[in-house]
């Protein structure tokens, strides 16, 4: 008995339907894993406070008409006339975009009074630094190991010294004061590398350079971080920073150098 061929047609298109059926059931099969969720960029954030250990050396004339002076300091001289020192930065990253500040404030008083009889003569040095950096920027590699972000932003610079001398002769006493303020703002852009050796340990490098009120300026740093946990880590390395800037008998012609230490806090 033969089958007739519209019942023959009939038949297979049943049977390709349930095939179809069949495979779209596995398709939708609980055993499949689910797509993994999207993921989106949350704020994160890290402060650091840290404590350079530098030297100084160059030419500085900070309070006109007193004539310039080479400057040959080590970081024991600076502690002995330290009044008061705050060093530490900021950051802020959204996804690859960063947001990042650097501040250091340093106040000096150095003990340069002389006496001889029978003519007394004090002279007291009060200085004043301050100098701020804030930049923006972007991750351009974000590897598991390996980032590198390039920035751009300014840097600003504070300066107030005041030099008093006084002389007394017998009964006769003179005072004479002297002071200068100083401050300017300069273009910089830089580059930030780091690489993760493992889940503790990291080397990293910033380096900053530009101008603009200042000839130039570069600052430059290269370390080693160990993280103690998701939110703390300390970090060791050298940093050298050098600034040449000039207005008129003002000069500021000096070089920084020396390790840094630091503590980080990320949350």
């Amino acid at each position: 008995m033969r089958v007739p061929i519209m019942a023959r047609a009939a038949t297979c298109t049943a049977l390709m339907m349930c095939a179809d059926a069949v495979h779209a059931a596995d398709l939708q099969s609980p055993s499949a894993p689910p797509p993994p969720p999207p993921v989106f960029a949350t704020w994160e954030f890290s402060a650091t406070g840290y404590l350079w250990a530098s030297s100084i050396n160059g030419t500085l004339a900070t309070v006109p008409p007193l004539p310039p002076v080479s400057v040959d300091a080590t970081f024991v001289d600076i502690v002995k006339n330290l009044g008061g020192a705050f060093m530490g930065n900021f950051e802020a990253k959204y996804g690859r975009f960063i947001l990042f500040s650097d501040l250091m404030y340093t106040r000096l008083l150095p003990d340069v009074g002389r006496s001889r009889a029978p003519l007394s003569v004090g002279v007291n040095i009060d200085s004043y630094s301050l100098i701020g950096l804030a930049a923006g920027g972007y991750r351009i590699v974000d590897g598991p190991q390996f980032t590198l972000d390039v920035l751009a932003g300014a840097r600003g610079f504070y300066m107030d010294n005041i030099i008093s001398v006084r002389i007394a002769a017998g009964p006769f006493v003179r005072g004479q004061k002297f002071a200068d303020r100083q401050s300017w703002l300069d273009a910089v852009g830089g580059v930030r590398m780091r690489y993760q050796i493992d889940e503790k340990w990291l080397v990293n490098l910033i380096a900053f350079a530009g101008g603009g009120a200042s000839k130039y300026q570069w600052d430059v740093y290269g370390g080693a971080g160990y993280a103690f946990n998701r939110n703390w880590a300390a970090f060791l390395g050298y940093r050298a920073f050098k600034v040449n800037y000039r207005d008129g008998d003002f000069i500021y012609n000096v070089l920084q150098h020396g390790p840094l230490a630091g503590i980080q806090y990320r949350w």
